[in-house]
């Protein structure tokens, strides 16, 4: 989920008017950009285990709050800020397959390998989002055009985004699986190196014989 996370952001700002919107947006879009940096990072875990899963994800969570906390010296701030970082994960139980825990299993709605389903239901969450968003708004600018702006561009955004995987994916393949995730495609999330779904030593993986087998060599041929 994509531009589900930012409808999100859109309706607790109708909601809390003090706290920014960009504030809101960062605090819903962390995890994804925490995946991303330890993507960069090189790290050889899994980046979706360490950036979505619990209870990582919890301690993010506090992180996030604790700057805005620092910030605006408010801790109803802070905890809106808590509760926005961990409806991530939950919210990408609608669109994506991934452990919610240490050591779970892969679970959730994978609707990114379904580009109409995925549109209806993030482009829904768009607009509910946007309702209570402009709620926010001054009475004078709620009736103008361009109040209008966020939510026509995260339709466009949301229908750009799954035009692009209807048109590069083929039938009976999945998205993640075409990415070349095996791990996501497989449902195995150990940790590479490990053999370990999480930080224990449990769940090995069978050892690779390292033995090789004898090639048998042909006789060679005599000269007359």
């Amino acid at each position: 989920m994509y531009t589900g996370h930012v409808a999100i952001a859109l309706a607790v700002r109708g909601v809390r008017r003090d706290v920014p919107l960009w504030v809101l947006v960062l605090a819903a879009q962390a995890p994804d950009w925490v995946e991303v940096m330890c993507g960069g990072l090189g790290t050889r875990a899994s980046t979706q285990l360490w950036s979505h899963a619990f209870p990582f994800v919890l301690i993010g969570a506090v992180a996030a709050a604790g700057l805005v906390r620092l910030w605006t010296r408010s801790s109803s701030a802070a905890l809106v800020a808590f509760a926005i970082y961990l409806s991530h994960p939950l919210a990408d139980l609608v669109t994506g397959h991934k452990p919610l825990w240490l050591g779970g299993p892969p679970i959730g709605l994978q609707l990114i390998d379904r580009p109409v389903p995925d549109f209806v239901v993030q482009s829904a969450l768009c607009i509910l989002g946007w309702v209570f968003y402009r709620r926010s708004l001054q009475p004078g600018v709620r009736g103008r055009l361009i109040a209008a702006a966020p939510l026509v561009m995260l339709l466009a955004l949301q229908g750009a985004s799954d035009l692009v995987v209807l048109a590069r994916t083929p039938s009976g393949t999945s998205v993640t699986a075409r990415e070349g995730d095996w791990r996501l495609a497989t449902g195995d999330w150990r940790l590479p190196g490990t053999g370990d779904w999480g930080l224990g030593t449990g769940n090995r993986e069978p050892r690779r014989s390292t033995e090789r087998t004898a090639i048998p060599r042909l006789p060679a041929a005599r000269s007359e």
